[in-house]
């Protein structure tokens, strides 16, 4: 469907779902990951919307169970980055479910999302099939 986008960080490729036929956009994150280089999150991104800019509604699976740290810049700087999309994301974008284990890297996104808050529904899941299941269910 289409090409693989590997970065320093992660994997990130747009698949169709067979069951739904809903396309779903992946972010798989690598093994021990560290975020703390701005311009690598900040490339990701814009991979990742140029997907989105290309494809009707899409719904998007970010498995960030491989991330072990994010600096605090890095969180509020990407966060203020994507606040220029949200007319891109309100548009194009379904829904987005996060996998995400570690308790810090939660709180973060805790408090990050106070400020600035998903514009999307979105959903914080411990599991790829949690994921899977709230980005085709249209009830949540």
């Amino acid at each position: 469907m289409s090409d693989v986008h590997n970065s320093k960080y992660c994997t990130t490729y747009l698949k169709k779902h067979k069951r739904s036929n809903k396309l779903i956009l992946f972010v798989c994150f690598k093994e021990d990951v560290v975020l703390d280089n701005l311009n690598e999150v900040l490339n990701i991104i814009k991979y990742y919307n140029n997907i989105i800019k290309n494809n009707d509604k899409v719904s998007s699976i970010i498995d960030a169970r491989g991330v072990i740290r994010c600096t605090k810049n890095v969180a509020f700087s990407t966060s203020e980055s994507l606040l220029q999309y949200k007319g891109l994301y309100k548009s194009k974008l379904d829904k987005i479910a996060i996998i995400l284990e570690q308790p810090l890297l939660k709180l973060l996104l805790d408090s990050v999302t106070m400020v600035h808050p998903f514009v999307v529904p979105s959903k914080i899941v411990n599991s790829n099939n949690s994921a899977i299941d709230f980005v085709i269910n249209k009830t949540d």
